[in-house]
């Protein structure tokens, strides 16, 4: 350049070469501006399409973890345990053999019941047979008998009577014959009773009463039979022992003497505030982490008290998770998200993509590998993600990462792309 000037000056006057000099700085330093712009590096960026979805808040709580249901066994019956068949930890199904008690006591009384049961229905089924021939000539041979002592008392009373009456004996000699008379006349009455009832066969009433007694046989017979069957133990739930506090001789007493949890599936205890407890519902999906397995889990929401707790100040709220491999265990703390409103459809970009400046906010649109600034309104926002009210079109590409060092008109190029 500086031949060129020099070899320029060589035909010119000092003021001619002065302007001309003027002249040729200026267009080199315009050429030497245009070339720096042109050779500007471009900004590396990911970016994004503007899309319609629906857009989910959550709320955070924690919790712990619960067995699913969980029984306190305590034996209906006390005694000696004669035989032990589960362990800590074991699994068991409903109605399992857990243990069994001594059981000889409730073995006499079911005999004795059984005894009793016998007796009651022979005396029924005798009253309902009715009375044989032969009993009825046994009662009226009976009756004749017991007429004819009653005519033969009768007989002595008139004769001492009167020798009573003319002082030849005593009054208490007299008293002996009156009394013979009252027992022939009782005994004639009950065997004539005896043979009218033989021969009419058994009253309504009488086969009430023993049909009773038969019933009361059976009651007490079963309930023999329930308490000896209550010396064995079985398990009311399927689970695993989660504690034993009894073994082999111990003596059971009513106090618990183990514990039946189900696991397959866990129940997560938590509590939410006054102001979330309307937002949520019983059968929401929700978002469960345990930090002591790094491992996260979907459960839902199987009950929610419409009552505070009055010392934590919320609500109560039961979450139920599946946990088939038994690998969530009864006490692991949890966080849990809970899913307190979804908006309907509309714009969704990234969070990242937002610049603010002076209270307002700002995304940077794609056109021509240009970025070009737009002035936005935001909605709600969520898990790295915000709905736009207005300022961008569905399908636009928005710029999501490095918007921060941007500038409007800048080049750009394009590492990354995808609805995410």
């Amino acid at each position: 350049m500086l031949i060129i000037l020099t070899f320029l000056f060589v035909g010119c006057s000092k003021t001619d070469k002065k302007t001309v000099a003027s002249q040729l700085l200026a267009e080199t330093n315009e050429a030497m501006t245009d070339t720096t712009t042109s050779i500007e590096s471009s900004i590396n960026v990911e970016v994004q399409k503007v899309k319609k979805d629906k857009l989910t808040t959550y709320v955070q709580v924690v919790g712990e973890a619960r067995p699913y249901r969980e029984v306190e066994l305590v034996p209906d019956l006390q005694g000696r345990v004669e035989e032990l068949y589960v362990a800590l930890g074991g699994q068991v199904s409903k109605g399992n053999i857990l243990l069994e008690l001594n059981c000889e006591d409730e073995k006499i009384a079911v005999k004795q019941a059984e005894a009793s049961l016998v007796g009651a229905e022979a005396n029924l089924q005798d009253v309902l047979n009715g009375s044989s021939k032969e009993e009825i000539t046994k009662l009226k041979a009976n009756l004749e008998k017991t007429k004819s002592d009653m005519k033969i008392a009768q007989s002595d009373y008139n004769r001492y009577k009167k020798l009573y009456n003319e002082e030849y004996i005593s009054k208490q000699s007299f008293e002996k014959y009156e009394q013979q008379l009252i027992s022939a006349r009782s005994s004639y009455q009950s065997a004539k009773q005896s043979l009218i009832s033989a021969e009419a066969g058994p009253t309504t009433e009488e086969v009430k009463s023993l049909k009773a007694q038969v019933a009361n046989a059976e009651a007490s017979l079963e309930k023999a039979k329930l308490n000896l069957s209550r010396t064995e133990v079985k398990a009311p739930i399927s689970g695993i022992i989660s504690s034993l506090n009894i073994d082999l001789g111990e003596q059971a007493t009513n106090s618990p003497i183990l514990t039946i949890s189900q696991l397959k599936k866990t129940r997560i205890k938590s509590y939410v505030s006054h102001s979330n407890v309307n937002k949520i519902r019983i059968g929401d999906q929700v978002q469960i982490y345990f930090p002591a397995l790094k491992q996260s889990f979907l459960g839902a929401i199987e009950g929610v008290s419409p009552v505070a707790d009055e010392d934590k100040k919320s609500f109560p709220v039961e979450i139920v998770v599946d946990n088939p491999d038994y690998i969530i265990k009864a006490g692991m703390y949890a966080e849990v998200k809970l899913n307190t409103s979804q908006s309907s459809e509309q714009l969704i970009i990234a969070q990242s993509a937002l610049v603010e400046e002076n209270g307002d906010k700002f995304v940077y649109i794609v056109k021509n590998n240009k970025a070009h600034k737009v002035k936005v309104e935001t909605g709600i926002s969520s898990e790295g993600k915000v709905a736009i009210l207005a300022g961008l079109n569905e399908g636009e590409q928005v710029v999501v990462t490095s918007a921060e060092y941007l500038k409007n008109g800048a080049n750009i190029n394009l590492i990354g792309q995808g609805d995410k």
